[in-house]
């Protein structure tokens, strides 16, 4: 593709490739620009001054001063040993961060009113790099065709015309009926067309497969379609002869009183073979002589572009540039579709199983059906948090010790109760909190999405998790609340377990809001990644 020093000196840089300095010359691999060649980038902090060189590029990338590698006055002095202009203070910094990579795009590039320089050649000097010279390049370069004079320009046009025929051919546009009848006047020239098919275009140096190149020219052809054309005009018009007879050096068909062609002598007539089939591919092959002069200027010209661009990258370099192995992005929706896709089968698999089993006994639990998420909570008073005081910090964020509510007059202890909550994003939630695990039928452990710990191990007594707490804080969301003033309990240490921590000071239960936010992101954050089912939004949600 063609490309610019700009565009070159920052795909260099990022590819690491080299980029030197030779006499007035900078060389990218095999293409060089003069070293006061213009790139697109403009001076100034709104890009409103004249464009850089490229030689002042390519010296800031030598003698960074903005990274502290080297000074100011150090990158001033290269550039006064090499005659070069230094970019200014104000552009340095986003210079190089563009050139770079670091940023994508740069106020201060401007391709509008700018005039692209042109690569010069190399001179006999850079055989020593390993390259042709500049006289060897010219000696193997094909020349430049000329302008086209107006008469060639107007037979260049009737043969694009010939040519859009010659395409249409192969998708079934046959002749028209005044160009079978033009053609049927003439028989003896058109059947003699048709034998010489095969050697067309032998007197004017075109051989029978410069359609396909003609196509590959840029014509707009498809290659194979003009093969296929191709070969059916050789195969009708010349490459079957039988059903002819030799006439005055053409071939001529001889025809039954039925107007069907008859076999000569020796030769295996082709069924179905008529003389309608004949004109047609003799007509083809005569619509391609036509379009010769456009297929030819067609040809050149593409040459001629091809031969001015400059192969900024490859398949090897593509391969080998610096990829990212992040996409964040991306795997957030393949999680939230893995979510939808498990629940899905989780709800249509838990309909299948119910067909085919026995009813399960009514659960122990009142409120608790599928899609209904448990909350286990320590049973003993001296936690915390309990079934005594867990429904108000739930509902209102308000902690009270337990042993307060107990106290009080016609205080009841729940043992279990639901609890509907609605996240920031709209998401919901139905909460069943208990403190006796040991009631849950076997199946209904999957729904345990989230447990307080208190700090003993035999709170899990009996939990169906032969690996221990390892295993329960994998498949539930764990919390560990404890007062200001106390020691964490060292067994908590190897539990993933997310820290509460709650003050005696009745001043300080404003903070108990802050504390219960922490708890309902972690849960929702733990239910999307292991337990999307549990979780509702505003169309499908039960609350």
């Amino acid at each position: 593709m063609l490309s610019d020093p700009l565009t070159l000196l920052r795909d260099y840089t990022i590819g690491g490739k080299p980029v030197v300095l030779e006499g007035d010359h900078i060389v990218f691999g095999s293409t060089r620009f003069e070293r006061t060649a213009l790139t697109a980038y403009k001076a100034g902090a709104t890009g409103g001054g004249d464009y850089y060189p490229i030689d002042s590029l390519w010296a800031i990338l030598q003698k960074d001063p903005t990274q502290g590698k080297n000074t100011a006055g150090e990158y001033v002095a290269f550039c006064g040993s090499q005659n070069i202009k230094p970019v200014g203070i104000t552009d340095r910094k986003e210079l190089v961060e563009f050139l770079t990579g670091k940023v994508a795009e740069s106020k201060s590039v401007d391709y509008a009113g700018y005039e692209q320089p042109e690569p010069v050649e190399l001179e006999d000097a850079s055989a020593g790099l390993g390259l042709e010279s500049a006289e060897a390049k010219r000696a193997s370069k094909p020349k430049e065709r000329a302008e086209p004079t107006p008469e060639d320009r107007e037979k260049i046009e009737k043969a694009k015309v010939a040519f859009q025929r010659f395409l249409l051919q192969p998708i079934g546009v046959k002749p028209t009926a005044e160009e079978l009848a033009s053609a049927e006047g003439d028989e003896d020239e058109v059947e003699a067309e048709g034998a010489a098919a095969a050697d067309v275009g032998a007197d004017e140096g075109v051989d029978a497969g410069e359609p396909a190149e003609a196509a590959k020219g840029g014509a707009g052809a498809d290659a194979m379609e003009v093969d296929e054309a191709n070969a059916k005009a050789e195969e009708a018009a010349g490459g079957d002869k039988e059903g002819k007879e030799e006439v005055g050096g053409a071939t001529k068909a001889t025809e039954d009183e039925k107007g069907t062609p008859a076999a000569t002598p020796g030769s295996a007539a082709k069924p179905g073979l008529m003389k309608q089939e004949i004109l047609e591919a003799a007509l083809l092959k005569q619509v391609f002589n036509e379009a010769k002069p456009f297929i030819r200027f067609d040809r050149e010209r593409v040459q001629s572009i091809q031969r001015r661009e400059i192969a900024v990258r490859d398949r090897t370099s593509v391969l080998l540039a610096p990829s990212t192995t992040k996409f964040g992005v991306l795997e957030t929706l393949l999680e939230q579709f893995k979510h939808k896709n498990k629940r899905k089968i989780e709800e249509t698999g838990g309909r299948e199983a119910h067909k085919h089993q026995p009813a399960a006994r009514p659960s122990a639990f009142p409120g608790l059906r599928p899609g209904v998420t448990i909350l286990i909570v320590p049973s003993a008073i001296t936690s915390i948090v309990s079934m005594y005081n867990v429904r108000p910090l739930l509902e209102a964020s308000e902690f009270t010790p337990g042993a307060e509510l107990k106290a009080k007059e016609g205080f009841v202890k729940e043992t279990s109760f639901l609890v509907s909550h609605t996240f920031e994003d709209g998401t919901k939630l139905e909460l069943l909190v208990i403190d006796n695990p040991a009631k849950l039928q076997p199946h209904e452990w999957a729904q345990v999405g989230a447990c307080i710990a208190q700090g003993s191990t035999w709170q899990f007594k009996g939990w169906p998790f032969p690996q221990g707490e390892v295993e329960i804080f994998a498949k539930m969301c764990g919390f560990y609340i404890r007062h200001s003033d106390e020691i964490p309990n060292q067994k908590t240490k190897g539990w993933t377990v997310t820290n509460l921590v709650f003050s005696r000071e009745k001043s300080r239960r404003h903070e108990v809001g802050v504390i219960m936010t922490t708890f309902w992101v972690t849960l929702q954050k733990f239910l999307k990644i292991h337990k999307g089912n549990l979780l509702h939004n505003a169309r499908s949600s039960r609350v």
